[in-house]
């Protein structure tokens, strides 16, 4: 992992040591999984929360960059 990485996520232990928490279940939830960490994420809105997790269901496949773009173009 690289050295930004690790300073955006603000972590020197394993990943597996520390959890992080995403208020907003935004970027930093995407960029924990990536990362292989555990990762809790909170959000009120049930709009964001269904996006917030469609997110994250496409890093698991790896596809996120493509799936959003897809995403974006048919919705615009």
């Amino acid at each position: 992992m690289s050295r930004v990485g690790e300073r955006s996520l603000g972590y020197e232990q394993p990943a597996s040591e520390q959890p992080v928490f995403d208020p907003f279940s935004g970027t930093t939830t995407v960029a924990a999984k990536e990362f292989g960490r555990f990762f809790l994420g909170a959000e009120v809105d049930e709009g964001f929360a269904g996006l917030a997790a469609w997110r994250v269901a496409a890093a698991e496949r790896g596809a996120l960059p493509q799936e959003f773009s897809e995403r974006f173009w048919n919705e615009a």
